[in-house]
């Protein structure tokens, strides 16, 4: 009876609660450790990809459209070739990283419970409408007209909803084309608002609730919590399954080491192959960004991205199952060791011996 007793307790309260509790450890080893998200967010091939296609496209859609100006498709032809690369010349890979640093700042700010006014990702678009105003608005001015197709015959040079030029006319030069252009940054300019918003924005009030607490502080208190009623309902499913000593410890043990187990596998599983392929494959599917399919490099990135990260959560799990699973086994060689108590002596009434002789 008390073995089936304690095997019920285990089976639909211990194991769930001690399968939780190791995994919000894992989980805390990494979802409020900044350098998990610079080491993931330091990837050279993520704004590369960005500044080849994604940004520009975006930033076209959103500026030119915006403005009424031109809006040109990256992939789609020569000009948007030539946009892009002018673009590199303003918005380096140096620049969207600060960017990102700053967005991964105001998450740790909600993670503290700093107060914020909303929080969103987006760049800061101030630095690159002063730079446009300046020796880099030259070489913005330069690549682009170094990259411009020649006109077809009877192409008009000019786009009819904007100023830039979309070919180079053949009784002009680019010379004369670069010149143009940095005569119409201006345009530019003022067309370009002072931040790019890359998804939806999270108003302050959305953000008010969380910002009275710190999201980090409720974190660690609640995982404590978790870590004292599993620890008291572990020992007590322990003393009603086992008898004894011996029986505590392997009850201990025991229970114990399941949910580790699967803990420690699930985290040797984040961090095989098979789980890096199927990431892989996940990513070379169509993803859309802001409403715009991504190129294959920014795939690439997203998988390496994403490769790095199952490397330090799969990384977690295995440190906290592999250190629960060795504390099991402790508990299991020490039952195994303990010899059973032999059952104790009746009590012997010593009486002392009389003399009866007279």
């Amino acid at each position: 009876m008390r073995f089936v007793l304690g095997l019920l307790i285990f089976v639909f309260i211990t194991l769930p609660l001690l399968f939780a509790t190791f995994t919000t450890v894992a989980v805390s080893t990494w979802a409020f450790d900044r350098a998990f998200y610079d080491a993931i967010l330091d990837e050279a091939q993520l704004y590369e990809a960005l500044l080849q296609a994604e940004i520009p496209q975006y930033f076209s859609e959103q500026v030119f459209v915006e403005g009424r100006s031109q809006s040109v498709e990256i992939d789609a032809d020569p000009v948007g070739r030539a946009w892009a690369l002018a673009l590199q010349e303003v918005l380096t890979a140096d620049y969207l990283r600060g960017e990102v640093n700053n967005v991964v700042d105001d998450l740790f700010a909600i993670f503290d419970g700093e107060e914020v006014r909303g929080f969103s990702v987006s760049i800061d678009l101030r630095p690159f409408k002063e730079a446009l105003g300046g020796p880099q608005g030259e070489a913005f001015a330069a690549t682009f007209a170094a990259n411009l197709p020649d006109c077809a015959p009877g192409q008009v040079p000019t786009a009819s909803n904007g100023p830039f030029p979309n070919c180079i006319a053949a009784d002009t030069t680019a010379a004369a084309v670069e010149a143009e252009i940095r005569e119409d940054l201006p345009v530019l300019i003022a067309a370009t608002p002072d931040e790019l918003v890359l998804g939806d924005a999270i108003s302050e009030e959305g953000l008010r609730a969380v910002s009275e607490a710190s999201l980090r502080g409720l974190f660690n208190t609640a995982l404590l919590f978790l870590l004292i009623v599993a620890a008291v309902l572990w020992l007590i499913n322990a003393l009603i399954g086992g008898g004894g000593r011996r029986g505590i410890f392997l009850w201990l043990g025991g229970t114990f080491v399941i949910p580790a187990s699967i803990v420690l596998l699930l985290g040797i599983g984040l961090l095989s192959e098979a789980v890096a392929l199927v990431v892989g494959a996940g990513a070379e599917a169509t993803v859309v960004v802001g409403g715009l399919e991504s190129t294959e490099e920014f795939a690439a990135a997203l998988t390496q991205i994403a490769q790095t990260a199952l490397q330090r959560i799969g990384g977690g799990f295995v440190l906290v199952g592999g250190l629960a699973t060795g504390i099991s086994v402790v508990f299991l060689l020490v039952g195994l060791l303990s010899t059973r108590m032999p059952p104790s002596d009746p009590p012997q009434v010593y009486v002392p011996a009389t003399n009866d002789a007279a």
